[in-house]
């Protein structure tokens, strides 16, 4: 395993000469594969002044499985909501992220809108990656001494499943990382080695839609409620500012980039950076516990239950299921 290294293959996607809605930059994309098995990516295009779009691209294999390029499909989201909107004409649709969310059977993206009001997390839907409907903004009532209502908040994904809230209900979650005044990594520089951790006001939150999953209607996702801190900075490498990622070099994006710019081996990562992310492993399943414990013990007529069903009757398409087994076989 010592051996792994990550391989440079190039450029994918690079802005398009003469093309003025990206002549400032195509980055930070969502990544997703679609029903059809293709990988999509959802890049921030950047045209002038800083007016942001989010784009569709399908990428593009050669046959020894590398990509090499992108196909474009248009614009996913451009600024035209209040929301998405400042005065002078400029604004944003910033930094997609995009979940298949299974009890919807439908595709839910969070990205950044920019307006007078700043950075807020802002929601649309997809049935087929191709079109897409806005949501509105996210809204998240108000937390003991703790606004989330009034301050900019990025950094949004949805889990793909619904998960236990704290009083044991099955909702639909979302990850978030607010920036409060006087968190933001410029204003953080400069007190570095001698400021204390505010972690109400520096930490990865975990907030749920507050309606059942079986009852949820697609005007009632933008509420969240139930606030729970996920994540707080705890080493020096995290104290500018927390956000999601992994403990090794496959899957994370950002993790990529470190490996690339530092030379680090997928072992030497491993060394780096699983110190810090197993222990948050551990911890957060003891506070998951001491939450949910309750609902993880299950009675003996339930397992009675379990036991009888058929778990081949719970394979309802069996093309799907194929699909899906292939492109798990190429991933792996």
């Amino acid at each position: 395993m010592s051996g792994l290294k990550l391989q440079r293959l190039g450029l994918v996607m690079e802005p398009e000469p003469g093309n003025s809605i990206e002549e400032e930059g195509v980055l930070n994309p969502a990544a997703i594969r679609g029903i059809d098995g293709e990988l999509y990516l959802f890049p921030r295009l950047v045209g002038r002044g800083n007016y942001s779009s989010i784009g569709i691209a399908r990428v593009l294999f050669n046959d020894a499985g590398d990509p090499f390029g992108v196909e474009r499909l248009g614009i996913a989201l451009e600024p035209e909501a209040d929301y998405e909107l400042v005065s002078n004409g400029k604004g944003g649709c910033e930094d997609p992220r995009i979940t298949f969310v299974e009890p919807l059977k439908c595709y839910l993206m969070t990205y950044t809108a920019f307006s007078h009001i700043g950075s807020r997390i802002a929601l649309a839907i997809s049935s087929d990656l191709l079109s897409w409907k806005r949501l509105g903004l996210a809204k998240f009532e108000k937390y003991c001494s703790i606004d989330f209502v009034n301050v900019n908040n990025k950094d949004a994904s949805f889990f793909p499943v619904a998960i236990p809230n704290h009083a044991g209900k099955m909702q639909l979650a979302i990850l978030h990382r607010p920036l409060f005044p006087g968190t933001y990594p410029e204003e953080l520089i400069d007190k570095f080695s001698s400021r204390v951790l505010d972690i109400k006001h520096e930490s990865i939150w975990i907030s749920y839609c507050p309606i059942e999953v079986e009852d949820l209607e697609l005007n009632h996702i933008g509420l969240f409620n139930s606030h729970h801190r996920l994540a707080s900075p705890v080493s020096p490498w995290e104290q500018l500012k927390i956000g999601g990622g992994t403990a090794t070099l496959i899957g994370d994006p950002p993790n990529i980039m470190i490996g690339s710019a530092t030379d680090l081996n997928f072992m030497d990562f491993v060394k780096n950076d699983a110190p810090i992310a197993i222990p948050l492993l551990f911890l957060t399943t003891y506070i998951f516990t001491l939450i949910y414990k309750k609902k993880l013990v299950a009675s003996i007529e339930v397992k009675k239950e379990i036991m009888k069903s058929d778990e081949s009757k719970c394979i309802k398409d069996k093309k799907l299921l194929i699909k899906f087994i292939v492109v798990m076989g190429l991933i792996l």
